[in-house]
């Protein structure tokens, strides 16, 4: 099986929001396990302080984010892992 693929969603920027983020700042980092043709692909994105769930907004905010995650990435093949052929056939 292929090594695992990190695809990173909007680098630098909130997934929601897209304030763009600084290196010192209190950011969440979510990952996004999904099956790609090439194996399983991580996406990866950053939420600023202002676009964390609470525990009242978490489905819905997990609902937008995959959404919209799943969204760009399936309307960007650039981005998809590349497919190797393997010797098993």
């Amino acid at each position: 099986m292929a090594p695992e693929a990190l695809v990173k969603y909007r680098a630098g920027a909130c997934a929601l929001c897209e304030y763009q983020l600084r290196g010192n700042e209190d950011v969440q980092s979510v990952d996004l396990h999904v099956f790609g043709p090439a194996g399983t692909v991580t996406l990866r994105c950053w939420l600023c302080h202002r676009c964390r769930p609470t525990p009242a907004t978490v489905q819905a905010t997990s609902g937008l984010l995959a959404d919209r995650l799943l969204g760009w990435y399936r309307t960007n093949p650039s981005v998809w892992p590349t497919l190797h052929s393997s010797a098993n056939g």
